[in-house]
């Protein structure tokens, strides 16, 4: 058996998923870097909480994914697939490529004035393709950003149901 083979054996697995590390954690969920086997693609999987599985937890959670799922702007991540059963609820999204805003300043780095340039126009086309569309989206945080060289620059679906608020918008 290789290590490979035995971490792989030590894995959670959640589908055609084998999950990695946590990313991230909401009130309602949480979300892994995760393995998509039949691909093999990196992938992140946002599951909801186990102990949160009630209905009306479970169909707003659903709601937000479609919201996602609907979203088509090339810098923008994809959404990958849902699934629901008894045991869990989760939707797997695209990895964008690169280190997140956060991760650059945790580390101490600053961006080259040039992809500072680009960060905000592509932010702008993002907002303004946002708007024109009446998608309601989450607050922007240093996290949802992710940058690979050369210049390349991906923001991480934000998108949720509901109808939009130009007040919360506005701060973004």
């Amino acid at each position: 058996m290789t290590d490979a083979d035995a971490e792989s054996e030590s894995r959670l697995q959640m589908g055609d998923y084998l999950l990695g590390p946590q990313v991230k954690e909401g009130l309602r969920t949480v979300t892994y870097e995760a393995d998509q086997i039949s691909v093999r693609r990196k992938v992140l999987l946002e599951c909801v909480r186990p102990n949160e599985l009630r209905e009306e937890v479970v169909e707003d959670f659903l709601a937000d994914v479609r919201a996602k799922a609907a979203l088509d702007f090339p810098v923008v991540s994809s959404v990958y697939e849902a699934v629901r059963s008894k045991e869990a609820v989760f939707y797997t999204r695209e990895k964008p490529p690169g280190r997140s805003l956060e991760e650059l300043h945790g580390a101490g780095e600053t961006p080259e004035p040039r992809t500072v340039l680009l960060l905000l126009e592509r932010i702008g086309e993002a907002f303004v393709y946002l708007g024109e569309h009446a998608v309601r989206t989450e607050p922007i945080q240093p996290g949802d950003l992710f940058f690979e060289k050369p210049d390349v620059l991906r923001i991480d679906n934000l998108a949720v149901s509901g109808l939009l608020d130009e007040g919360t918008r506005r701060p973004d």
